[in-house]
C-alpha cells in the first residue's frame, strides 16, 4: 500500500505534472496548448500526460482533449493541505 501511495504522490507532485493537472482543472485542453503553457516540448508534455493518464488523474477524449478525472480533482484538492503541513512541520501537537 505504501508503494502505491508514494507512486501516486510522485505522479502528482512533480512540478510539471502538478501544473498540468491544475490547468486541466480549469478547462479541457489539447497537448499542444499544454506544452506551450509549460514551455516544454510536445514530447515532454506527452510523456507527463501519459503518466497522469496511467495514474488516473486525467483522461483524453475522442476529440484529443485532455480533462481532469474526479480522482484527479479529489487528489488536487489535497495539495493545499500538504503545503500547509510542510510550512508548519515544526508544530507538534501533544
Amino acid at each position: 500500500m505504501a508503494e502505491n501511495i508514494s507512486e501516486i504522490l510522485f505522479d502528482l507532485l512533480s512540478p510539471d505534472r502538478l501544473a498540468l493537472v491544475s490547468e486541466l482543472n480549469l478547462r479541457k485542453q489539447r497537448l499542444t496548448a499544454l506544452a506551450k503553457i509549460l514551455k516544454c516540448t510536445v514530447q515532454e508534455c506527452s510523456r507527463n500526460l501519459n503518466r497522469l493518464t496511467d495514474s488516473g488523474f486525467i483522461k483524453k477524449d475522442s476529440d484529443g482533449l485532455y480533462d481532469i478525472t474526479p480522482f484527479g480533482r479529489a487528489m488536487l484538492s489535497l495539495v493545499p493541505g500538504f503545503g500547509f503541513l510542510i510550512k508548519h512541520r515544526e508544530f507538534s501537537p501533544r
